[in-house]
């Protein structure tokens, strides 16, 4: 064998040749082989339905969550804190009653579609209709009965084009929050971080047109202005792509679709997840009526950067309750590999967040950072407590286990709200922090519990 050097050629000894052949081949090869076969194992990993939905969900979710970090930062710096506070506690009570608008049909998606066959259309065709007449009564019983309740009163706040805005996107919300859903029930994923991302997107470059054309709600108009277009999009996707694949006949998980088992289900896992919408949604609309507008901005932006961390468990939890439904000789298994993956995927942002709380904080402004990052850093420590709560509970919901989910959820409610009020007069934000930690941590010691009167085939 011949090499070069410095411009000499010469001839390499035939000892090193053989080494080559014997030594260095089979090193190279053995080096290769582990890249492909990792590279090989990922690919089968991701392609795994369980895992595609929730990664799906999780790279939606952690687009949306960077994209709003994005714009509250912004928002801090165009408006005041009064304008911040006001504006976000106003999008938190759209958002509020647009979900218990939906009756918790969200549940019954995830329970039904995947095995609904024919009846696709139709079943997505009901959840959409009830959800729009539900927020419709809601937002007018909340506008026109505002004068009756001071918070209200300061969220309302505006011109009557405000109000019919807020009627307007309050119906529409609870359709695009529904669509979520709808997607991951057909299993169709990847089109949910296409959706929020846009959103995420679009609603920026919004809020810097409004800062100078409309600052007295451009906060609340650059949120919600882009929901109708989003709407109108995604359903022409679900309805004339989407359903007609999943209701082929020769979907094998197809079983017949029967209106009055959704009913049944509904009811009994809506009152469970009103619970759960209660306790967070309404945080903001206790501190802004406990505290005033200010400390709420504080709050909430916390909240914005700590609640992600929960959609992880919750976005895992929730392809876990597809497959399930699909396969539920498999659950267990399913429940253990999505608790793992939960855990895998919280240690680093966990670290992150409780190590650098100030400085994260500090982006949105100095009065930010000195209020909140004891709060944030308690919001934080939360997610891994409701990691067992979110795989539990989606058990539960696979095998038709109603009242648990309402006890726990009922419970889990109470505590918050209660500790809550009383932290948060005793001890300011922080005791909204040590509220939710310890209501949270209290139902999964609640649940691990009873994990042990599970068959063994199902326990995490």
């Amino acid at each position: 064998m011949k090499m070069r050097l410095g411009g000499v050629s010469f001839r390499t000894p035939h000892f090193l040749n053989s080494y080559q052949q014997t030594a260095l081949k089979p090193m190279f090869k053995s080096t290769l082989s582990l890249r492909t076969n990792a590279i090989t194992d990922m690919i089968a990993h991701i392609r795994t339905p369980l895992y595609l939905n929730a990664y799906a969900l999780i790279l939606s979710d952690g687009g949306a969550a960077i994209l709003g970090v994005i714009y509250w930062i912004l928002a801090a710096r165009y408006y005041t804190t009064e304008q911040v506070g006001r504006d976000a506690a106003a999008i938190a009570t759209m958002i509020f009653l647009a979900d218990v608008a939906s009756v918790n049909l969200k549940g019954a998606l995830f329970r039904f579609i995947p095995r609904a066959g024919d009846a696709t259309r139709r079943l997505v065709s009901y959840a959409y209709l009830v959800s729009l007449g539900m927020s419709l009564v809601l937002a007018l019983l909340f506008v026109l009965g505002g004068q009756l309740w001071p918070p209200a009163q300061t969220i309302l706040q505006g011109s009557p084009s405000f109000l019919a805005w807020f009627l307007f996107v309050t119906v529409a919300w609870s359709i695009f929050g529904l669509q979520d859903n709808v997607l991951t029930g057909l299993r169709q994923t990847i089109w949910v971080p296409v959706d929020n991302i846009s959103f995420g997107v679009v609603k920026i470059i919004l809020l810097i047109i409004f800062a100078t054309h409309y600052p007295t709600h451009g906060i609340f108009a650059s949120w919600t202005l882009p929901v109708p277009f989003l709407i109108l999009s995604i359903s022409w996707l679900i309805f004339k792509r989407l359903i007609p694949r999943q209701s082929k006949p020769t979907n094998p998980a197809a079983t017949p679709f029967r209106l009055s088992q959704m009913i049944q289900f509904t009811v009994g896992d809506y009152l469970g997840m009103l619970f759960w919408m209660i306790a967070t949604k309404a945080l903001p609309i206790l501190v802004i009526s406990l505290a005033g507008a200010t400390p709420n901005a504080y709050f909430y932006l916390a909240w914005t950067i700590a609640f992600p961390l929960h959609l992880i468990a919750s976005n895992l939890a929730a392809s876990l309750a597809v497959e399930g439904a699909i396969d539920e000789a498999q659950l267990g298994l399913y429940a253990r590999r999505v608790f793992i993956q939960i855990l895998r995927l919280l240690a680093a942002p966990l670290l992150i967040i409780l190590i650098g709380a100030p400085l994260i904080l500090n982006i949105f402004g100095a009065g930010y950072a000195s209020q909140s990052p004891i709060l944030l850093r308690l919001l934080t420590l939360a997610a891994l407590p409701y990691s067992i709560n979110a795989v539990v509970l989606s058990l539960a919901r696979v095998r038709n286990q109603i009242r648990v989910i309402i006890a726990v959820q009922g419970t889990f409610c109470l505590l918050v709200l209660s500790l809550s009020y009383t932290l948060l007069l005793r001890y300011g934000l922080v005791g909204i922090g040590i509220a939710w930690l310890t209501s949270q941590s209290i139902v999964a010691a609640f649940l691990l519990v009873r994990l042990r009167k599970l068959p063994p085939s199902i326990r995490v």
